[in-house]
């Protein structure tokens, strides 16, 4: 019995370390990436008009061909393999073929100017890379239930792309697997911690948001502001995690062709934005949260809209990426123009409060959300201010959907399988009568 903990720990902690390596450099790919494409729009404007819809041409076609199952973000079909376990779902979505055009496409996709994150990315890789080293370990006697193996990658995945053991952790919990977590709690922490750790040990200690300063007392006048500011962004959360369902849904529907014209206009739309607005209006965002922490720039008014509707634009065409950073930077946005308007001095606590409710809206994990936000600032100080915040946007995303946009994601992906089968949907028994 020991003999085979050993292994088992074994087995998780080489997940753990593949996790850290693959994400470690898969995030350095992407600063690479977005600065590439930074340099080339900034020397080339006109260029750009061209290269934009090529490239994002270039990796819609690369999902479409070589592997479907890495389109959007990644969670919601890890989501899916978690709950279903069906052997077809698992190969469309967690296949080593997966884990390299997931990889490539969202690469190719940030270069044209796409406004997605890593991290939900990050956690279907880390998820595949579990799945597919459990088949491997079968040959050696080690067979491990498929919900922890996808958990505690998927957990270790987020772990490293943040650098947010706890955060990791908590996401398992509240989101990844509700039910389960109990049974594995030991060999989950070990994932995540060695994929923490490796993290760090290949890219240093560092916060996603840095250090900004925040005050350490609150008036009631910036908790209202707080409460204010989060029901907002949990509001706004809501509409974009609604709308971006939506959207894919209808672009999915469409023929080939069809569905090349409107990633090629994607395209152009990146472009234009990137010569007429500038770079802080796409990309996964990390510029539009420092000016709001760091105070770097100024903060048009029309950012917030932009960094609404880029995210939209760029997930909805069936690129590989995510929409968590998009998420953040958007919530930051909403706080720090809410600051401008009403009390400047209250910039830094209502961009987090604006990061945790616009997460939270997308996600419906407020522990999450505030967890991740507090975690890559180390900014413990602001601990009830942001639970406040997670309160409040959540109950703001509610008000628009009962079911996130992951959740919505996961219930399409079933329905689709059980048509598959020849099973027809509630949905489609109604449509049918």
């Amino acid at each position: 019995m020991k003999s085979y903990q050993y292994k088992e720990t074994l087995l998780f902690t080489i997940i753990g370390i593949a996790s850290a390596i693959v994400c470690t450099g898969y995030a350095r790919l992407f600063a690479f990436a977005e600065h590439s494409s930074l340099v080339f729009y900034q020397h080339n404007p006109l260029l750009s008009f061209l290269m934009a819809p090529a490239a994002m041409l270039l990796s819609f076609l690369l999902v479409w061909f070589l592997a479907p199952g890495a389109a959007g973000s990644g969670i919601p079909q890890v989501l899916a393999c978690i709950e279903v376990r069906e052997e077809n779902l698992l190969k469309k979505f967690l296949r080593k073929s997966v884990i390299s055009v997931k990889i490539i496409s969202s690469l190719i996709g940030v270069f044209a100017g796409a406004a997605v994150g890593r991290e939900g990315p990050s956690l279907q890789i880390s998820a595949a890379i579990a799945y597919n080293a459990g088949k491997f370990s079968e040959r050696f006697g080690i067979r491990m239930r498929l919900e922890q193996l996808l958990v505690a990658g998927a957990a270790g995945g987020l772990s490293a792309a943040f650098n947010t053991p706890i955060g990791g952790v908590v996401f398992a919990i509240e989101e990844l697997s509700k039910e389960h977590v109990r049974n594995f709690r030991d060999v989950l922490l070990l994932s995540v911690i060695i994929a923490g750790l490796g993290a760090q040990l290949i890219n240093g200690h560092y916060l996603f948001l840095g250090y900004p300063e925040v005050a350490k007392d609150y008036s009631f006048w910036a908790l209202g502001l707080i409460v204010l500011c989060s029901l907002i962004s949990g509001i706004a959360g809501g509409l974009f995690s609604k709308i971006l369902f939506r959207v894919i849904r209808w672009r999915a529907g469409k023929k080939l062709l069809t569905q090349l014209a409107i990633v090629a206009t994607a395209g152009l739309i990146f472009a234009a934005t990137f010569y007429y607005l500038g770079e802080r209006n796409l990309y996964s965002g990390k510029e539009s949260i420092n000016v709001v922490l760091f105070g770097t720039g100024t903060l048009p008014w029309y950012e917030v809209f932009t960094r609404f509707f880029m995210p939209l634009l760029s997930s909805m065409t069936g690129i590989a990426g995510g929409v968590f950073a998009p998420a953040l930077s958007a919530g930051a946005v909403i706080g720090g123009t809410l600051a401008e308007l009403l009390d400047p001095s209250l910039m830094v606590i209502l961009g987090f409060a604006g990061m945790v409710g616009f997460l939270t809206g997308v996600t419906h994990t407020p522990i999450t959300s505030f967890i991740l936000v507090l975690e890559m600032s180390d900014r413990h100080g602001v601990v009830f201010p942001m639970m406040i915040a997670a309160l409040c946007s959540s109950i703001g995303a509610h008000m628009i959907s009962h079911q996130s946009f992951y959740e919505e994601t996961v219930e399409e992906i079933k329905r689709k399988l059980k048509l598959s089968q020849g099973i027809p949907s509630e949905e489609d028994k109604l449509k049918k009568d």
